[in-house]
């Protein structure tokens, strides 16, 4: 998986690509705790192009929405593919998680 970490503003945009899989996750932890550790709380997650995602994943997720809320924070999950929508519905984490079809209407909530 690839991992592009931008600060942009008031938020954090990850892009993330391939496959989000154990192997990519602690440095995707990583990566988020310590922009949290400098105070962001706002994270858009553009994930138009990773195509798979397992539990663990899922669970970085919303281990770092829960943080984020703490803070009157929020990640919002940008254009994900059929698969993950399909699995966030599964989860039933489609209202846990904001969800938007484009970075520019992720972008609108938080400016």
């Amino acid at each position: 998986m690839k991992i592009i970490s931008k600060n942009i503003s008031a938020f954090n945009l990850f892009e993330l690509s391939g496959r989000l899989e154990q192997q990519d996750l602690i440095e995707l932890e990583n990566q988020i705790d310590d922009k949290m550790k400098y105070g962001s709380k706002y994270f858009v997650f553009d994930i138009s192009s990773l195509n798979y995602i397992n539990s663990s994943g899922l669970r970085i997720l919303i281990k770092t929405q829960k943080e984020l809320k703490l803070f009157d924070g929020y990640l919002t999950l940008v254009s994900p593919i059929k698969n993950v929508v399909e699995l966030l519905k599964i989860s039933e984490l489609e209202s846990f998680l904001r969800v938007k079809s484009n970075i520019k209407e992720a972008i609108k909530e938080i400016i």
